[in-house]
């Protein structure tokens, strides 16, 4: 949550840090050591403006150079790439997303695994996320 929205503890949470070493450990930990037989990716991205591809293309040479990790680039229109990440045909994609309006609810229906169709049919949980609970 932004720390726009009162009473909401947005100072206890700990975000993500930038960290290859322990990104190489973990790596390394699931069997690839080095990027070593890890299978060849493909990110997903749509194409024309906003520099999407130009995003994809560093987020390739990040993982090439921090994991040793190959990707491949497929651009594709925004509502081909859309229907791929929502029908949960795509394994690694890049989208973006901002908030409608400054509600909790605008970003919480995101990950709400029971409301992943809304009335039109198109799926608002796109990543798939339950929280196990």
């Amino acid at each position: 949550m932004p720390p726009v929205f009162k009473n909401y503890p947005h100072n206890s949470l700990r975000g993500n840090t930038f960290d290859p070493q322990r990104a190489r450990e973990l790596l390394a930990e699931a069997g690839y050591a080095n990027g070593e037989n890890f299978p060849r990716i493909t990110l997903e991205t749509a194409s024309g403006g906003q520099n999407y591809e130009v995003i994809a293309q560093v987020i390739q040479q990040m993982l090439k150079e921090n994991l040793n990790i190959d990707v491949d680039i497929k651009a594709m229109s925004m509502a081909q790439q859309s229907d791929n990440a929502e029908s949960g045909n795509a394994v690694f994609w890049r989208t973006a997303w901002l908030a409608d309006y400054p509600d909790p609810e605008n970003f919480l229906y995101l990950f709400l695994g029971k409301d992943m169709e809304n009335e039109t049919g198109t799926y608002m949980n796109s990543v798939n996320y339950h929280s196990g609970l």
